[in-house]
């Protein structure tokens, strides 16, 4: 078979609108090529109208009568009109009294395998003393954007590594309890119709963790015949999409191999662009000596991190001479 002849011959044309251009001789259309793109532009925007407008003309409005709830209007399409339509708070009820203390076992136990301290379980930022200090409010707020926004994603990658700094006592504890707690409260699927169908949004799952209780992990993984290995327990608290430790800073100078794991998950935490909050009674600047200077290198990058300084007065020391004591 003899190979096919290409016409690669050029015409140059002239359009009022566009001045000139080249079609290949053999091409079907002449036309100007952007006279014909503004025209099919036009062509869909015209489409477009004449959906928007049909679908317009298929919905209805009609009011649903309920006894408990009065009157509602709703919008649904015409061939629904016709038909008994139930009212949508009265559903909205049945779901909560069928599927209310199944939600609020799911969400119980989801915080409860989070490791979340239980004095601090059931708290909010509404209920939490603000009067010691002005900047109270300023961090609550903050942190309520924070959860928005991780939940309106549905993934915590590239959310901001979170500092809770400050003396014994201020609430540093408390704030990312709550915190961690409104993310799996916020994040659990809406508009469930079966308990088994309860779960969390994907890329949001949160690990509380504190600084002895990981130094007991992984001096408990060198126990023999422990399946649990360092490598293990690295790549555990990796994986989490929102990671709190708690108290850094307690038991960690003196502990080379906790620096290690440490320096391990921070940076794997790093490059898989996962937050985590670290709560602890050293200023910042100290925080090198207990997680080192990779992981401070790594938690402190620009851009991806919040500085919150609880420079108040604790809640948990009671006070001498008045009835938080009780003396004999």
């Amino acid at each position: 078979m003899e190979p096919r002849q290409y016409d690669t011959e050029r015409v140059i044309h002239s359009c009022l609108l566009h001045g000139e251009y080249q079609k290949f001789k053999a091409e079907s259309v002449q036309g100007c090529p952007k006279c014909l793109s503004e025209k099919e532009t036009e062509q869909d925007r015209e489409l477009v109208k004449k959906q928007s407008f049909s679908g317009a003309k298929m919905l209805k409005k009609v009011n649903v009568k309920c006894d408990l709830h009065k009157n509602t209007v709703l919008e649904v399409p015409v061939f629904l009109s016709d038909m008994d339509i139930v009212c949508p708070h009265c559903v909205k009820d049945k779901r909560e009294r069928k599927l209310g203390p199944a939600e609020k076992a799911f969400y119980k136990q989801a915080v409860k395998s989070a490791g979340i301290p239980e004095n601090h379980l059931g708290k909010q930022f509404s209920k939490v003393d603000m009067g010691r200090s002005e900047k109270q409010g300023l961090i609550a707020a903050r942190l309520i954007n924070y959860v928005k926004d991780v939940v309106k994603k549905g993934d915590c990658r590239n959310a901001k590594n979170i500092l809770f700094s400050g003396n014994m006592g201020t609430g540093k504890t408390l704030f990312a309890s709550i915190l961690m707690q409104e993310v799996v409260r916020r994040s659990m699927a809406a508009n469930i119709a079966d308990e088994a169908d309860f779960s969390l949004k994907g890329g949001l799952s949160v690990q509380f963790l504190s600084e002895p209780a990981l130094k007991d992990e992984i001096t408990a993984s060198w126990d023999k015949g422990n399946t649990d290995t360092v490598q293990k327990i690295v790549s555990r608290y990796s994986a989490k999409g929102i990671l709190c430790i708690d108290d850094v800073g307690l038991v960690s100078s003196g502990h080379a191999h906790l620096l290690d794991v440490y320096a391990n998950i921070i940076d794997e935490r790093y490059k898989r662009c996962l937050p985590t909050i670290i709560t602890t009674n050293l200023h910042s600047d100290d925080l090198v000596h207990a997680i080192g200077a990779r992981s401070v290198d790594r938690f402190f990058e620009k851009n991806r991190i919040i500085v919150a300084n609880f420079d108040w007065s604790g809640y948990r020391t009671a006070e001498r001479g008045t009835d938080e004591i009780e003396v004999f």
